[in-house]
């Protein structure tokens, strides 16, 4: 393997040296960016799996939700905002200012079921790793490898990652992953993410 790895044990390892201590949450949302990063962090040190419910993730991510964590006697916790997901009917999401189509595309279904669980997750866990890379989506360009939220320490140990050295480590550690990348998708976020090939996502270019 190539130098992705050393330095993401290394930002690791550092976190004793930052000097925070306590629970420790890895996010996880059933992509193969959190699963590598789960598969890392969970061989150096003692944490749950985070899991954001949306109510939109393919039925292949809870299938392997049940695969890594609960045969393996791991307690997952499960964050999720039942109010908004109890004023969602027939595709519309009810908030405050009226109905919006529920998908993750619209700012505000997005900010009510993802980033407002996501800070609810900061508050439970002193260190809490996710698996953003800067080369994944624009957006997590300006993104850094510690980030301080109040009371926790936020840490993106593979955000120099690339998508081949994913792959890479993902075939050569047998880290489990979704099985809609073996049927050709290489975005499993939600259910609606269209397929764009029946070549395996490791296979594509």
């Amino acid at each position: 393997m190539g130098s992705y790895l050393p330095i993401t044990m290394s930002l690791i390892d550092s976190i004793s040296e930052i000097g925070f201590s306590g629970k420790v949450g890895v996010l996880w949302s059933g992509g193969k960016n959190s699963s590598v990063l789960w598969d890392i962090v969970s061989r150096e040190m003692d944490c749950t799996p985070v899991f954001i419910d949306h109510g939109l993730h393919p039925q292949e991510t809870h299938e392997l939700m049940h695969r890594m964590f609960r045969k393996g006697n791991f307690q997952v916790d499960i964050i999720r905002n039942d109010r908004v997901l109890g004023n969602i009917r027939e595709g519309k999401v009810y908030l405050s200012d009226g109905a919006h189509d529920y998908t993750m595309s619209d700012p505000l279904v997005y900010r009510e079921l993802y980033v407002n669980p996501l800070i609810e997750a900061t508050k439970k866990y002193s260190i809490l790793f996710a698996g953003n890379r800067w080369n994944r989506r624009p957006e997590d360009s300006y993104l850094k490898y510690f980030e301080r939220n109040g009371s926790s320490l936020i840490v993106r140990p593979i955000l120099h990652w690339t998508e081949s050295e994913v792959w890479e480590y993902i075939l050569k550690n047998r880290v489990d992953v979704n099985e809609r990348y073996s049927k050709g998708w290489r975005i499993v976020d939600y259910a609606y993410d269209g397929k764009l090939s029946d070549v395996r996502a490791w296979d594509q270019k």
